[in-house]
């Protein structure tokens, strides 16, 4: 949000492709989250380039691997909504303030750590909770990328009501 207060060429568009991942359905997202981190997917196969030897990761099959696809789908899925949340939040900062502690000779991360940073407080207090919500809520992702497994270690209250009611 701090990257995209300033005016630059392209920033529009910058915009439109930070809010690009919310507009994506969830089951897609899942989808395309199972795809990249299969055992032979392009996730491994990066990571093959890197290491320079072979790496197959089975990360949707073994626990704590499996964590890293959930966390990165539901990361990317849904950091747009806190984005907009963020930069509302910097543009109804007070511009008199920021100007002030400008003239007064404030770098600009002074300015972010003692005006700006304090008065986002309640802000980022909404986003979290609004994401602590979701994450409450939070099937479609899991149950795509693992359904709770392996065995129940990444089963969360949603699939286990699931899998209580119709199994």
């Amino acid at each position: 949000a701090l990257l995209c207060q300033g005016e630059f060429p392209g920033r529009k568009l910058f915009v439109l492709l930070l809010l690009t991942p919310m507009m994506v359905m969830p089951v897609v997202a899942g989808n395309m989250f199972s795809i990249l981190f299969r055992q032979g997917g392009p996730i491994n196969a990066i990571l093959s380039l890197l290491a320079g030897s072979t790496v197959e990761i089975a990360w949707l099959s073994s626990f704590p691997a499996a964590l890293v696809p959930i966390f990165a789908a539901e990361i990317w899925h849904w950091y747009p909504l806190l984005f907009l949340i963020l930069y509302s939040g910097l543009n109804a900062l007070p511009e008199d303030q920021i100007q002030a502690a400008e003239t007064l000779g404030a770098s600009p991360l002074q300015i972010f750590r003692l005006i700006s940073l304090p008065a986002l407080k309640p802000v980022i207090l909404i986003g979290v909770v609004i994401r602590a919500m979701g994450a409450i809520k939070m099937f479609d992702i899991v149950f795509l990328l693992t359904s709770g497994g392996p065995g129940n270690s990444t089963e969360i209250i949603s699939i286990y009501l699931y899998k209580q009611t119709f199994e």
